[in-house]
């Protein structure tokens, strides 16, 4: 499991960690860490929550899980609103993660439904072909 990041980048985390002194700071930071998009990237959702639950099964976590468990936690959040709902809908559950709670209530309160649908409209005119091709991407405040 350590192995998922390397120590540079443990340490950055580590460092976000250490001044955090509010749920929304912590959320805020480690979202935009370029190694939690990283991990959001690289596995699926499914692979992410495995990571995370095997980390914090454990009871008593040290700094390390502590860090590696958030940085799992927030790069579900970052994945498809469809995919992680369900199981953000119940991290509640894991009394060992410091602002559990609220953390939860930040991503939710900022998830949003989205839908991407590809549209090719294709127009010819007398004199120039033209070729659309849109992507609309569709935003909702998930409730």
């Amino acid at each position: 499991m350590s192995n998922l990041l390397r120590d540079k980048e443990l340490d950055r985390l580590k460092e976000i960690f250490l001044f955090a002194n509010t749920p929304s700071y912590l959320y805020k930071n480690f979202r935009q860490d370029p190694t939690v998009l990283g991990l959001s990237e690289k596995y699926s959702t499914e692979e992410l929550i495995e990571f995370f639950e095997q980390i914090v099964k454990s009871e008593k976590l040290d700094t390390e899980s502590l860090i590696m468990s958030y940085a799992l936690l927030f790069a579900i959040s970052l994945k498809d609103y469809a995919e992680s709902h369900q199981f953000l809908k119940r991290i509640d559950k894991y009394k060992n993660l410091e602002w559990i709670k609220e953390l939860q209530e930040i991503i939710l309160a900022n998830a949003k439904a989205t839908n991407i649908q590809n549209i090719n409209l294709n127009h010819e005119t007398n004199a120039i072909p033209i070729d659309y091709d849109v992507e609309l991407t569709v935003t909702q405040d998930a409730q």
